[in-house]
């Protein structure tokens, strides 16, 4: 797949994570959010390997070591929510925890490819 693909991708999740946030969707936040960032790491990883990651356990990686160890930590730190949202859907906090870990990812991203990606702020929520 062209990076471009993943990008796209990437801005449609992206928009419906925020979308179901706002609508008290918590457990759907968990899924779009993780989602959201495999997209983005997908889409940098075609710019700059030209090649597919395919799984969870590789994204960790790319996180990890092409990006930074605290972009990596975030990606871990997002699993784990990802995990207690589809359980405990009913949780705000954990849902707005992992926008606001959307948001970091994707600004490091922003700041790295040199583009904006549009991100909402936290301040709204």
């Amino acid at each position: 797949m062209k990076p471009i693909t993943h990008y796209r991708m990437m801005q449609e999740k992206k928009e419906e994570v925020y979308n179901a946030y706002h609508e008290g969707k918590y457990s759907v936040v968990g899924d779009l959010a993780i989602k959201v960032v495999e997209q983005a790491l997908e889409a940098d990883a075609c710019r700059k390997v030209k090649r597919h990651l395919g799984g969870h356990e590789e994204r960790m990686q790319h996180a990890t070591h092409h990006l930074s160890r605290d972009i990596g930590r975030k990606v871990g730190e997002l699993f784990r929510i990802y995990g207690r949202l589809g359980y405990d859907g009913e949780d705000g906090i954990r849902a707005k925890r992992a926008l606001a870990l959307v948001n970091e990812v994707l600004e490091f991203l922003e700041r790295k490819w040199g583009e904006k990606i549009g991100i909402e702020h936290p301040e709204r929520y």
